[in-house]
């Protein structure tokens, strides 16, 4: 659940999202050439970038969001999730109403359909939101629902992710056991697919959850 500091100065966001916006804008004209093939090739890129530098650049994931949905406004249901995901990792930190209810947008966009693994990343964000409103038995919910999808699309990544947010729940609510159990979990899948960040978070998270033992 935790990400790391933004790299930019928080005085250059709004001037970074503008820019951003801008940029987003332009990229729209240009890619209406594209055909949907190429589209959907160059979303589901973005998008696998978009998962990979939501922890150490939030403005990176928004800059990957808007561009995917300049992209993907007529898309089928699933591309048009992966940017609504993008902005809502974004903003869960200091808008978490708003991310909360992009989540839930990209969940409506995604029933019927097969996209597992999108939608197990749109349920633990839901559910990171849950938590942060210490709604701690919809944000259980959430992840477990989360952590069952991405054991069916076999989303290792995906996985560790919510075996790490069920593990921190637990941990806030004092059942070191449960929490011990699911942090360990996270870090054996993490370290499976060599996801350092993951690996080190989900290590703090167990490191804290020693000292409060002593």
């Amino acid at each position: 659940m935790k990400a790391s500091s933004p790299i930019l100065n928080t005085a250059c966001r709004p001037c970074l999202i503008a820019l951003l916006i801008i940029a987003a804008t332009h990229f729209s004209c240009y890619n209406a050439k594209r055909s949907n093939a190429d589209r959907k090739t160059l979303v589901e890129n973005l998008y696998s970038r978009q998962c990979t530098f939501w922890q150490s650049n939030p403005d990176s994931v928004l800059h990957y969001a808007l561009i995917i949905d300049s992209l993907a406004h007529d898309l089928p249901a699933p591309y048009q999730a992966m940017a609504l995901i993008g902005q809502a990792r974004y903003h869960v930190t200091k808008k978490t109403n708003l991310s909360q209810k992009l989540y839930l947008q990209a969940i409506h966009l995604l029933q019927n359909s097969n996209a597992d693994s999108i939608q197990a990343r749109a349920h633990n964000g839901l559910g990171i939101c849950y938590l942060k409103q210490s709604d701690y038995s919809a944000a259980l919910e959430h992840f477990f629902i989360a952590l069952r999808l991405a054991e069916k699309n076999n989303d290792a990544n995906a996985k560790a992710g919510a075996l790490a947010n069920i593990g921190e729940l637990y941990q806030v609510k004092g059942d070191l056991p449960s929490a011990k159990k699911y942090i360990s979990r996270a870090m054996e899948e993490s370290k499976a697919q060599k996801n350092v960040l993951a690996y080190l978070d989900a290590a703090q998270t167990m490191a804290n959850i020693y000292g409060m033992n002593n």
